[in-house]
């Protein structure tokens, strides 16, 4: 009589090569999870470097315009040494257009960001003529860089006078067709990063597809191996299903991936991980940079810009004050620096600690602090005098690190402001009367003043 069925030895074989052979599978769909997760970094650096070299290119063109109307303005010939030192040395405009071009030079960003570099070059010969004006005006062409001495004036421009050449200088930089330039420039740019925009989620859903279907092959083959061989139960729930799920979980939610399960998925875990926390680290930094002042950590010009563009004093009740640190030339001539910067500091630190959390202080230039204090008027001039008084004793006594220091402060009530005049300006009168009255003092502006 023959034996029907399968020996313990075939079934055993067929055990082990179907063991071996979901191994293997299971293997290679965690290598192809891996590899498809490799491209999502890439995807994500090349995005987060070309946003980069977009605000770059943007910032550089309103830098170049930055230095040029400071120096119209003020004549001060630092201005054209800055100007001609982000042209010629720091070239940020041609690394950030080479830097796209590496990362995405087959999309439509690249051609779009080159004609914004045009136009910026375009802008640079107004720029360059208005400086020549300039110089040739106030009778300073010695002082002209090789790129100034080199710019040729139109007869028209030659044969204006002084006073001509100083006025039109100044039009130049704020002109209508000036700022149409810019515009055009920040279109450009604004336009290319839709378009990378566009072509990084592209690319996400791309790699996303594939990194899903990877999972699923990961979820298939756990399964199978479940059913094949009941003691692995614990392995494959533990150690494979639950941790895939989660991660599946983690990404439809925009988290990071709680870390457990089999070593391999560990490891893909931890490299999500630390991706994910460096992304949102540099975003928080990024953020942090560009609102604070490095220095003394508070606000900065920009956000001072902005918002005093919100508060306004048709929309608004609220004070301003700005704060001006007596001879601060003066201690920075005498005791160095590093020691003006910790007064700086000081200065910044006590503002901060004697208002309100819901109040703005701002460093607005060198020496020059400001505070918006919102939800304010005129009825409460008395409050300012002892937060002014508070301040002003704070940094009377001198310490071992810094000296004496004084300020000149000037408030304005956005109630109290004079017609046809805006807050800050109310303010800075308010300032120029303490100084012009011997500094280290406060006045409020006062439309009888």
């Amino acid at each position: 009589m023959k034996n029907h069925g399968l020996r313990i030895s075939t079934l055993s074989l067929i055990s082990i090569v179907a063991t071996v052979i979901s191994t293997i599978v299971l293997v290679i769909s965690i290598v192809q999870c891996s590899a498809e997760y490799q491209k999502l970094k890439v995807t994500i650096r090349h995005y987060m470097s070309g946003e980069g070299a977009f605000r770059n290119l943007e910032g550089a063109s309103d830098y170049l315009t930055e230095q040029v109307r400071l120096f119209v303005v003020t004549g001060d010939i630092r201005y054209v040494k800055l100007y001609f030192n982000e042209v010629n040395t720091n070239k940020r405009r041609e690394l950030a257009v080479k830097a796209l071009e590496e990362n995405f030079g087959d999309i439509r960003a690249v051609p779009l960001i080159s004609k914004a570099l045009d136009l910026s070059n375009e802008l640079m010969n107004t720029e360059m003529r208005a400086m020549r004006l300039y110089l040739e005006g106030s009778g300073r062409m010695d002082e002209a860089t090789p790129e100034l001495a080199g710019i040729t004036l139109s007869l028209q421009d030659q044969e204006m006078s002084p006073d001509e050449k100083i006025r039109l200088s100044q039009k130049l930089v704020v002109s209508e067709s000036y700022h149409a330039q810019k515009q055009g420039i920040r279109d450009c740019v604004s336009l290319s990063l839709i378009n990378m925009e566009d072509y990084a989620r592209h690319e996400n859903v791309a790699n996303t597809s594939k990194f899903e279907k990877s999972f699923l092959m990961l979820n298939v083959v756990a399964v199978f191996m479940i059913f094949l061989q009941v003691f692995m139960t614990v392995f494959i729930v533990y150690l494979i299903v639950r941790p895939l799920k989660s991660y599946n979980r983690s990404i439809s939610d925009g988290k990071s991936f709680d870390v457990h399960g089999a070593l391999e998925l560990r490891r893909l875990a931890e490299s999500y991980n630390s991706v994910y926390e460096d992304n949102q680290a540099n975003l928080n930094l990024l953020r942090h940079k560009a609102e604070h002042d490095a220095l003394t950590n508070i606000y900065n010009r920009n956000v001072f810009d902005r918002l005093m563009d919100v508060y306004n004093p048709v929309n608004t009740r609220f004070a301003l004050i700005i704060f001006d640190v007596d001879f601060f030339k003066s201690i920075n001539d005498t005791h160095g620096h590093k020691t003006g910067d910790l007064v700086l500091k000081k200065v910044a630190d006590t503002i901060k600690s004697v208002f309100r959390k819901s109040d703005f202080p701002c460093r607005i230039g060198g020496d020059e602090f400001a505070v918006i204090m919102v939800n304010s008027d005129s009825t409460q001039e008395s409050m300012l005098n002892d937060i002014c008084t508070r301040i002003s004793n704070s940094l009377h006594q001198g310490d071992e690190t810094v000296p004496e220091i004084t300020l000149s402060i000037g408030i304005a009530f956005s109630d109290n402001v004079e017609d046809g005049a805006t807050i800050y300006e109310c303010a800075d009168k308010a300032l120029y009367h303490v100084k012009k009255s011997g500094r280290n003092g406060w006045s409020f502006f006062s439309k009888k003043v």
